[in-house]
């Protein structure tokens, strides 16, 4: 007897599971009976005659036991998926530059591609984790859809910190890191790391608001706090812990030297300057101090800028008096940086006059 081919034997409902077929050959009927595993009635379990006379993916799918998904078989290098579920393994992007795409953009916020969890009424969390031995990870933001040259945000954890960053990569520009709520912003880190609370700018003239620069005028640094309001600027130092001693409210430090502290009670509050015995040294009497007292100009004045003083000095006058009472400022036409006086320092020298005078009219009475 020829060959017969699988393809010339006859396909229908009636012969699933047999083992023989009649084949005509010559105008000969004869029976083909199947051997080994072709013998075996599971080759056409039921379904598969059905595929093998219309072999559409509806009619694999009904002959496959173990299918778990509905629509159309896939086999394509693009192929669409709708619903798929992977209950075990991981999901791996074998090639370089790939991209997950999708509608993250639409204009109706639940028409856009989300991650969200499975289970009911759960809260959802995605992870980014580190591989193997390494502690880093990270999630990067960036400003244009080449992320060779661009601003990027990056949320990054290591072993030792926690950081959000304002970066870049390649020629891209730094930008500032902002913090908005209520629709508006509140607080910006400018990329020269000032900080600023209420304001956008680091002009303590032009706008009201908090200023933390750590890189101000002449390199120094400064915090400002700035209120055009009516109630003028506030700034509160508050002890709750219930204490009824005294408690430091400010320190003074030059250096890693205390050097003055402004201190409160429940009732008081006290300027202090530095004056410890320790920290001293050639300790003598004074000397008197009527003459430079008596070269002392009081005089009264009105500010251009704040009213009537019925009684003060000139800062640039006392100072060649007596310079130790005195912080010089600038000398330009325009005011940049006033000069100031500490009136306190007067203090010691009043002290020691009156205790001249008193010695004088102890002497007189005597």
């Amino acid at each position: 007897m020829a060959n017969v081919k699988i393809s010339e034997l006859p396909v229908a409902a009636s012969v699933d599971g047999a083992s023989s077929f009649p084949v005509v050959e010559g105008g000969v009927t004869k029976q083909v009976t199947f051997t080994g595993m072709l013998a075996s009635p599971s080759l056409f379990a039921s379904g598969m005659a059905t595929f093998f006379a219309t072999p559409s993916s509806a009619n694999l799918r009904a002959a496959l036991t173990d299918e778990t998904g509905t629509g159309a078989a896939v086999f394509a290098d693009s192929p669409t998926l709708v619903g798929p579920t992977v209950s075990s393994g991981n999901v791996t992007f074998s090639g370089t530059a790939q991209r997950i795409t999708g509608d993250f953009s639409n204009a109706t916020l639940t028409s856009r591609v989300a991650f969200q969890t499975s289970t009911t009424n759960g809260a959802t969390s995605v992870s980014v984790l580190p591989n193997g031995s390494s502690t880093e990870a990270n999630v990067a933001v960036f400003a244009n859809s080449s992320p060779t040259n661009s601003a990027v945000a990056v949320l990054a954890m290591t072993s030792t910190d926690a950081r959000v960053l304002s970066a870049i990569t390649g020629s891209g520009t730094y930008v500032p890191l902002t913090l908005h709520t209520g629709g508006a912003e509140r607080v910006r880190v400018d990329t020269s790391g000032n900080v600023l609370v209420g304001t956008t700018n680091t002009n303590v003239d032009t706008s009201d608001g908090i200023r933390f620069l750590p890189t101000g005028s002449a390199g120094a640094s400064f915090v400002s706090f700035t209120n055009g309001g009516n109630g003028g600027t506030n700034l509160s130092l508050v002890n709750s812990n219930g204490s009824t001693t005294s408690w430091n409210a400010i320190i003074f430090q030059f250096n890693t030297s205390a050097v003055g502290s402004i201190s409160c009670t429940p009732t008081t509050t006290a300027y202090n300057q530095s004056s410890d015995r320790r920290l001293k040294t050639a300790v003598a009497p004074a000397a008197d101090a009527g003459a430079l007292l008596d070269a002392v100009q009081v005089v009264e004045f009105d500010w251009k800028v704040g009213g009537h003083v019925r009684y003060g000095v000139i800062a640039q006058d006392l100072h060649l008096i007596a310079p130790e009472v005195v912080t010089p400022g600038d000398s330009n036409e325009e005011v940049a940086r006033p000069w100031g006086v500490d009136y306190s320092k007067l203090v010691p020298m009043l002290i020691k006059e009156v205790q001249s005078l008193r010695a004088r009219v102890a002497a007189l009475e005597a």
